[in-house]
């Protein structure tokens, strides 16, 4: 979405740009400084959560807002459109949903096949161009430098985050050991990560397992903190998952490892991004896990990632 919103910021330069975004991510765009300010929707999927969503509701209509744009296009994005009561009030053009949906805009429009020029391409109906550089940015939080360089072994490491949220995007754990070991061998420091469910901490212990000795960021940590810690790797290297958009934002060279979803549809498009690409993806592309057996991520060899980690970290 941060493209399509430098477009806005350029298009209407003296405008306040406020944006609503769901409360768990509202450390991603807090600190970027030409968004005016980040409003945080509380979400749970499937419920509303009234008690706390209707006086969100009412400061925003009561902000009078002159345009507002919906880049998702679900259910609940168009009826939180149509309640904050903007005067404009362009949609994302989604198949599906309930059936007054599309009233609650004053415009639809559609969007493209890649996620980034989608939100772009939507903007469009307003006659607004791409904007002057498609980089992805998100900025961490200053007051946490000290707090994420204390988190690595020493300066200049490698993060590599083992897990997505569907776990059929997620590298074997086995070539994740290959990589510490080759990481030791070459004296290049590692940091290993994952996310915070717990099957994703459990992926970190099995891999923890399989190499003790090697270095491993498992304290629960929120949002803001790991933004910070990804802001001070010298490389990170992670699957096609928030994480990665993340650290690209965050000006870090970033290594991703793409499977079921091509680099061409959901990938930064930023050159601070290098995807590397597995093979053609033969499970069902709605599922979480992966039912094939060859696994489109296992065509990503050790050698293959390990090339482009040393590269980035020396070059």
């Amino acid at each position: 979405m941060v493209p399509a919103l430098r477009a806005l910021r350029e298009h209407w330069p003296t405008a306040e740009l406020h944006v609503l975004v769901a409360e768990e991510a509202l450390p991603i765009l807090q600190h970027i400084p030409w968004i005016h300010r980040v409003w945080g929707l509380p979400r749970v999927r499937g419920r509303m959560q009234l008690k706390r969503t209707l006086p969100l509701i009412a400061q925003l209509r009561g902000k009078c807002f002159d345009k507002s744009v919906d880049f998702v296009g679900n259910d609940r994005g168009a009826l939180i459109s149509r309640l904050i009561g903007a005067k404009e009030r362009l949609g994302h053009f989604q198949r599906g949903g309930f059936m007054g949906r599309n009233y609650c805009y004053t415009r639809i429009a559609r969007g493209s096949d890649h996620l980034v020029r989608a939100d772009i391409k939507v903007l469009s109906a307003w006659g607004i161009q791409a904007p002057s550089n498609l980089r992805h940015e998100v900025r961490a939080n200053p007051e946490l430098v000290s707090f994420a360089r204390s988190c690595f072994p020493q300066s200049d490491t490698v993060l590599c985050h083992l897990s997505a949220s569907m776990p059929k995007r997620e590298w074997p754990n086995e070539r994740w050991a290959e990589i510490a070991e080759l990481g030791r061998m070459e004296g290049i420091p590692i940091l290993f990560s994952a996310g915070a469910s717990e099957r994703e901490h459990a992926s970190l212990k099995k891999l923890r397992e399989l190499v003790p000795w090697a270095h491993f960021l498992s304290a629960p940590l929120s949002l803001a903190q790991f933004l910070a810690i990804q802001s001070e790797a010298r490389v990170f290297v992670g699957s096609d998952s928030g994480p990665l958009h993340f650290a690209t934002g965050l000006g870090v060279p970033s290594i991703g490892l793409f499977g079921p979803m091509l680099p061409e549809q959901v990938a930064p498009l930023d050159s601070r991004c290098h995807p590397i690409v597995g093979t053609k993806c033969l499970c069902d592309p709605n599922a979480r896990n992966c039912d094939s057996s060859r696994p489109c991520l296992e065509g990503i060899s050790v050698q293959q990632l390990w090339i482009r980690i040393r590269a980035l970290y020396r070059g």
